[in-house]
């Protein structure tokens, strides 16, 4: 399983980025935040699956006379991220379109030079991260350990709505993991429903694949035929709502993934955890006192390109997909609803 992220990166994008180069460190604030951003992109294009749109011939001519595409290509001769040119098959985004993009097309980041109105555009309607050189400090999130601290004495977060300051609705795919998520319809309209409302796209041209890891502890003395209409309904009142916000979606509820103790949500580009889980409002106010992070593992990279928080990513998602494959619907064994559809699953099986 690759953890890289496949990102493609136009020439044109690369040529002004490395153009950019700080030459020396400024003292004012500004300059240093610019510097800043500029190597969070440059740690980024340095430990990722890096594809060109030029040809091979093409990246060895500018080799010669650019000293930071020189290292990227030290760096992907030992191993330690991926260059390859593919000016042939390049997904520009100018270009995309639903039926042209594969698995890995839907999971990458794309950096172009076009306008930021447009990577705005693309973003929304294909649940990709699209950036330019303009818009670089505007994304200064994307590299940042976001956490919120939620008080029950604390009156200004009374809702999930402080997820919205991060981009979250870019994505195309989602995996919720909480044992305790739906063990009430309450729970599902005071939490989950707001989650997914914040993280789902109006604009998005792909289908939205949502797929939820639980468990119905209240539940578990129930007859067979009793828990699998509990589990029905309730996949029922998720679609109804997700169904006001798109009604082109794919759902999945799993169930008895009762050895997942993380409470965690991960979508194809972000990660969000919370210790005390995603029952954490009742009515309005909050129930527990905790931390909510909001993380982009894959382009948070540290120096060395090591990630403790990619490796967390990478582990819940292998766990998921141990759950999947051993989930049927048989007479004698029950244990999801939904068609098991989810790219981001997909992506890494």
């Amino acid at each position: 399983m690759d953890k890289r992220k496949t990102t493609y990166c136009e020439f044109g994008f690369w040529r002004e980025f490395s153009s950019d180069f700080p030459q020396k460190m400024e003292l004012d604030d500004e300059a240093k935040k610019s510097v800043e951003c500029w190597l969070h992109f440059y740690d980024l294009c340095s430990n990722v699956n890096l594809k060109f749109d030029i040809t091979y011939d093409q990246l060895k001519e500018d080799v010669q006379k650019d000293e930071l595409l020189l290292k990227l290509w030290k760096r992907s001769s030992n191993g330690a991220c991926g260059l390859e040119c593919e000016a042939d098959k390049f997904p520009h985004i100018d270009q995309l379109s639903p039926d042209a993009l594969g698995k890995t097309d839907m999971n990458a980041v794309f950096l172009t030079n076009k306008d930021s109105d447009t990577c705005l555009q693309k973003s929304q309607e294909f649940g990709v991260l699209v950036l330019n050189n303009q818009n670089r400090e505007n994304f200064k999130y994307l590299f940042s350990d976001n956490s919120v601290a939620i008080d029950i004495r604390d009156s200004n977060i009374h809702s999930w709505d402080f997820l919205k300051n991060y981009g979250l609705n870019i994505c195309n795919s989602i995996i919720v993991v909480d044992n305790y998520l739906l063990s009430s319809a309450e729970n599902i309209n005071d939490n989950l429903l707001p989650i997914l409302n914040i993280l789902l796209q109006k604009k998005s041209k792909v289908p939205i694949h949502i797929s939820i890891f639980c468990d119905l502890h209240k539940s578990k003395n129930m007859p067979e035929n009793q828990l699998k209409s509990k589990v029905e309904e309730t996949y029922e009142l998720i679609s109804k709502n997700i169904g006001k916000q798109t009604s082109d979606f794919k759902l999945t509820i799993y169930y008895g993934a009762n050895h997942l103790h993380d409470r965690e949500i991960l979508t194809n580009n972000a990660w969000i955890g919370c210790g005390a889980g995603f029952d954490l409002f009742k009515r309005g106010q909050s129930t527990k006192q905790t931390k909510v992070q909001v993380l982009f593992p894959f382009v948070k990279l540290g120096i060395d390109g090591n990630s403790a928080d990619e490796t967390a990513y990478m582990n819940l998602l292998k766990e998921t997909l141990k759950i999947d494959q051993n989930s049927v619907q048989t007479q004698y064994v029950w244990n999801y609803v939904g068609d098991k559809t989810n790219r981001l699953m997909d992506c890494y099986r």
